[in-house]
């Protein structure tokens, strides 16, 4: 083989190589596109049908988002109160979890006898 051959063959597998970690990456990290550009029926009625659903699951994610961050929300909250119920989080610790949820806490060992 050439130089130019295996320098051609290097750069499509280098390509096939970026194409599959961008699939993975999209998959990982849920990138999803929903464009009214990408609707390719011919018909009207198939056309309108299209647009309607891409609105419809549009309109869904962002519902499922909603529900989920507040579902979290509503579950420390509730995790939160169940500990100081039980007295395993002192009260001013477990208000600061509440105000600050990224806050990291240090224990002292009498806190869970």
């Amino acid at each position: 083989m050439s130089d130019i051959a295996k320098n051609q063959k290097q750069l499509r597998e280098e390509q096939r190589i970026a194409r599959q970690d961008e699939r993975m990456r999209n998959a990982v990290e849920g990138k999803r596109r929903y464009s009214l550009d990408r609707i390719m029926t011919r018909l009207q009625a198939t056309s309108e049908s299209t647009i309607m659903m891409v609105f419809l699951v549009m309109n869904l994610g962002r519902l499922l988002r909603k529900t989920a961050s507040a579902f979290f929300a509503l579950l420390v909250s509730l995790i939160s109160r169940l500990l100081r119920a039980q007295n395993i989080v002192p009260n001013h610790a477990a208000q600061a979890a509440t105000n600050s949820p990224t806050k990291i806490f240090h224990f002292h060992a009498s806190t869970f006898r």
